[in-house]
């Protein structure tokens, strides 16, 4: 554990393990989405909403995390109740080893919630056509993609590449998705070095 003494800003670094867990939308049309879970020595299951986590395959992953904050959420059950999680901020981590065997979903009764969906959620959307709105999304999806890695198109982008996680949590996932080596794309990430790495061209 790395404590930084006499600062005001420390941050204390916690050894944990990172679980990333695929979780499949009830329409299963629009496909899966992910979560974490992170086990620290003071509680055994933390929940991670950070963006970062899109950048992850499912699996577990040993290293350091900054738990600058802890909160309580409650997600409904499929029986009609309530369950309450503790869940973490976590700004910073550095990953040590990574297992990325495939996970099963967790068989817990809850109805989970997209973190994309959760933030749409807190803003109330103008109204459109639902083609012109899809268009749009995918337009400024590229964009932003495009403007924080500063391209003009997919091909262009160098064989590393770290992406801004202040990024809308949407534009991360699309833009994992299209250069994800296992969605027919040439680049893997590196949770180590958090970056994408080219594998071929």
């Amino acid at each position: 554990m790395t404590n930084q003494t006499n600062n005001t800003n420390q941050k204390i670094f916690i050894a944990g393990k990172l679980t990333v867990e695929s979780v499949k939308y009830k329409d299963e049309s629009k496909g899966s989405f992910k979560v974490a879970k992170l086990s620290v020595p003071f509680h055994s299951s933390l929940e991670v909403k950070d963006n970062w986590v899109e950048e992850f395959e499912t699996g577990t992953y040993e290293g350091q995390f900054w738990v600058s904050n802890i909160f309580i959420r409650s997600f409904p059950t499929k029986t009609g109740g309530i369950f309450s999680v503790l869940c973490a901020e976590v700004p910073e981590y550095h990953i040590e080893d990574a297992d990325e065997t495939e996970i099963e979903e967790s068989a817990l009764e809850i109805e989970r919630v997209d973190p994309v969906e959760e933030s749409a959620a807190k803003t109330t959307p103008e109204p459109s056509n639902d083609d012109e709105g899809d268009k749009d999304a995918d337009t400024d999806v590229d964009k932003a993609i495009f403007d924080a890695t500063g391209v003009k198109s997919m091909d262009e982008l160098p064989n590393a590449v770290s992406l801004d996680m202040t990024l809308d949590r949407k534009v991360i996932r699309a833009f994992c998705d299209r250069i994800n080596v296992k969605n027919g794309g040439d680049f893997k990430f590196d949770g180590s070095s958090k970056k994408w790495i080219r594998l071929s061209k």
